[in-house]
């Protein structure tokens, strides 16, 4: 029995996921492709998404061309499409793949042990005398025959009484290796694979229709050019990507993008940028490229597929919305079209970053209430033949991790959302992984499980040592920093710092210790984190400060800087500083 105990522990299984990420400038209708691609209806007075959105989890499968459902959503709103009892838990995949474990272990000794028998038969056979079956007579054939049925069923019955007996010898050994939890669901489990075994059907093996199924993350990223500097911490290779933009937009024009808006939608206020409307498309290709670019193709070269033609990974789709109101003549609507995408493409034609795109764009219409948009299918069809293909899809993972991130939806659910490094590792001791543990850390990082930069190169010691369980909960603590509060609303006390910070984009220590008061001992974390991805960056000192004048520890907030602000505040040169250059061959990450 130990045998199947260590292989049920140490065994893998392939792992079907990934997520798509709906990027693009504000209001240009990214929310409403997601609830066309889902089946929900239109809402016209749909809000923008503030920071990002990472409830909806969908199940997808290449069988399958209908809208997607939604088997988890956390706004109310969305509740119609929400059947979370469809999707496999990390427990019911770890209960699942230790009992495929089991049953393997069990059927091949079985196997085995069949073999050696008809082995030893045959030996038998070969030593017998030639005239011993040729003297047989009618009669004793006949009796052989009748043998040999009464043996079969004999065998059945044998088979069935063998995995009782299994089954009552191995319920200690299971609850030993998955605990008193799950040890009825496991046996349950193996039971009925058994059985299925000993009736010719096929359980060990993968089976196609769950080769095909996909559970896939819709995040849903935030197009106020103030969260810009924020995604960069949650992009990433394991992904599918789509660019959204409004194809009413006219390309070359200087794009309007919102400076300010305050909690609840209130207040907001528009400018026009420096860059325009295509300027922007190439800014989010660049900075998917430069935040997750890998070299090779994200799926292998398909003949049947003429419209994947990536040479980089991650695949980036290219979405124009709002396509019924170019024109209320279809064929002049697919004139412009055209004819803006033949723009777009041109813009990408000498860039290193053009071998992200698959080789088909798409204009879509998502206020269409009586039926669905065509495009919006062919869309959905094309997402799910490059999600199906990627290289990613179907590499085995340790069974053992399942039990981690159960462990990490449980501690959730209970309102912890992060934990030190040695909590997690004295989690993964229980179950035997604590040499994979950075491995494994990386691997639920890159799902969006979990938010982890612990690297062996990391500066910071707090981003070493903190695991962030979930990652909405990081989002929305960025989103206290980022979104511009009604300052009439605020405490007098700290009335003055929201006022700096709203006007001059200074974030003072005593207001982060207000916004963080809940979470105070993971302020060195969060301001480590910050600080990784320039999304704060502590003022200095000024040498020329007396020291009867009063200086409070501060931060600039990139995204929150106005163009006033004078470069002797960020620093004050000298004669003794040495002067160097930095190109970024094209792009310039947001704020800077």
């Amino acid at each position: 029995m130990e045998a199947f105990l260590v292989a049920s522990r140490k065994g893998t299984k392939p792992v079907y996921r990934t997520r798509l990420m709906l990027v693009g400038q504000d209001r240009v209708g990214k929310t409403s492709l997601k609830r066309s691609l889902t089946g929900r209806r239109h809402d016209a007075k749909e809000v923008s998404t503030d920071g990002i959105d990472t409830a909806d989890i969908c199940k997808i499968t290449s069988k399958d061309s209908k809208p997607w459902k939604v088997y988890a959503a956390t706004n109310e709103d969305d509740q119609e499409t929400k059947t979370s009892s469809d999707v496999p838990s990390a427990e019911d995949e770890f209960a699942r793949a230790i009992a495929h474990n089991i049953v393997q272990e069990l059927w091949n000794k079985r196997l085995r042990k069949k073999n050696d028998e008809n082995t030893q038969m045959s030996s038998q056979v070969i030593n017998k005398q030639p005239n011993q079956n040729q003297n047989q007579t009618k009669e004793g054939k006949e009796e052989s025959k009748i043998s040999t049925m009464e043996e079969s069923f004999t065998g059945q019955a044998d088979a069935r009484n063998k995995t009782k007996l299994v089954m009552n010898d191995i319920t200690e050994q299971v609850k030993e290796a998955v605990g008193q939890e799950l040890v009825d669901r496991v046996l349950t489990m193996v039971s009925e694979m058994l059985k299925k075994l000993e009736s010719g059907q096929e359980v060990i093996e993968v089976s196609k229709t769950e080769q095909q199924e996909i559970m896939m993350s819709i995040w849903d990223f935030a197009g106020q050019s103030v969260y810009y500097t924020t995604h960069q911490v949650f992009l990433t290779t394991r992904a599918i990507y789509i660019i959204v933009f409004n194809l009413t937009h006219d390309l070359n024009s200087q794009a309007i993008v919102q400076v300010r808006r305050g909690e609840g939608h209130s207040n907001i206020e528009w400018k026009k940028s420096e860059l325009t409307n295509i300027d922007f498309i190439n800014f989010w290709i660049n900075s998917i490229h430069t935040h997750t670019a890998e070299s090779g193709a994200s799926a292998p070269y398909d003949n049947n597929d003429p419209y994947n033609t990536t040479s980089l990974s991650p695949s980036v789709f290219l979405v124009g919305t709002h396509r019924a109101s170019l024109s209320d003549d279809k064929e002049t609507q697919w004139k412009i079209v055209k004819e803006k995408f033949k723009v777009i493409a041109e813009s990408f034609r000498d860039k290193v970053y053009r071998g992200h795109f698959v080789g088909q764009f798409y204009a879509v219409e998502n206020n269409i209430d009586d039926e669905e948009d065509e495009q919006v299918k062919l869309l959905r069809k094309h997402i799910v033949s490059i999600a199906s293909k990627e290289r990613y899809m179907g590499e085995h993972m340790p069974v053992s991790w399942l039990q981690f991130e159960q462990q990490v939806a449980e501690m959730i659910a209970r309102g912890i959302n992060f934990i030190p490094i040695d909590q997690g590792k004295d989690i993964c001791s229980r179950f035997g992984i604590e040499e994979d543990l950075h491995s494994m850390l990386h691997f639920y990082h890159d799902l969006g499980v979990i938010i982890y930069y612990g690297q062996s190169g990391a500066v910071d010691e707090s981003l070493r040592n903190t695991i962030i369980l979930k990652p909405q909960w990081l989002i929305d603590v960025f989103k206290g920093v980022i979104t511009t509060k009604d300052i009439d609303g605020q405490w007098e006390r700290f009335a003055e710092a929201w006022h700096r910070l709203d006007k001059e984009g200074i974030l003072e220590d005593s207001l982060i210790n207000h916004m963080w008061c809940t979470i105070i001992a993971q302020k060195p974390t969060l301001i480590g984190l910050m600080s990784k991805f320039d999304l704060l960056c502590e003022r200095i000192k000024p040498k020329t400060l007396k020291s009867t004048d009063k200086w409070e520890k501060s931060y600039f907030v990139p995204s929150r800087l106005k163009d006033s602000v004078d470069p002797n505040d960020v620093y004050e040169p000298s004669n003794k500083d040495i002067v160097f250059y930095i190109t970024f061959g094209g792009f310039l990450p947001g704020q800077f």
